[in-house]
Formats: structure tokens, sequence, C-alpha cells
């Protein structure tokens, strides 16, 4: 439990930092929301505590951005790496 101000602390330190790339902020929130639905999982584990079930909305927060961040911005990423590739393979 200790651990869980530091971890979710640096994930929003390194969302807020990557908020003005839209592509590679939309995962670093995702990534919030898990760490965040992870800890109340936890805590209600450790300390039954019966708010288990909120988790569940920061899961699905963070499957949506992430669901959002794959259709809109994932095949824009990987067309590039795949250009960039053959580049290389043609030096």
């Amino acid at each position: 439990m200790i651990l869980v101000l530091p971890t979710l602390g640096l994930a929003v330190y390194l969302a807020w930092r990557t908020r003005k790339q839209i592509a590679d902020f939309l995962p670093n929130l995702a990534i919030c929301f898990w760490i965040t639905a992870n800890s109340i999982w936890m805590a209600d584990e450790f300390f039954e505590l019966g708010i288990k079930s909120i988790s569940a909305l920061f899961f699905i927060a963070g499957l949506g951005v992430i669901l959002f961040w794959v259709v809109r911005y994932f095949p824009g990423l990987w067309k590039k790496a795949k250009i960039l590739d053959e580049k290389n393979k043609n030096v």
C-alpha cells in the first residue's frame, strides 16, 4: 500500500510530461487509470472497504482510452514505422 502513492505519482508525472503529444499521452493516461483501479482493488482486499466495484470504472476508462488510441493513432504510428524500416533497408 505504501508504494501506491509513488507509483501513481510517477504515472501522473509521465502523463503530464507527454500531454502535448496526444499519441504519447493517451497510453500514459490509460496507465494512470489502471494503476488507480489496481490500487482501489488492493485497498479493498486489505481493508475490506466495499469499494472494489469502483475500480471497474477506472479499468473501463483505461480500456476506453487505449481502444481510442489504437483506432485513432496506432495505424499512423505503424505506417510511419514501416516507412522508416523500408528506408533503412534501402540504405
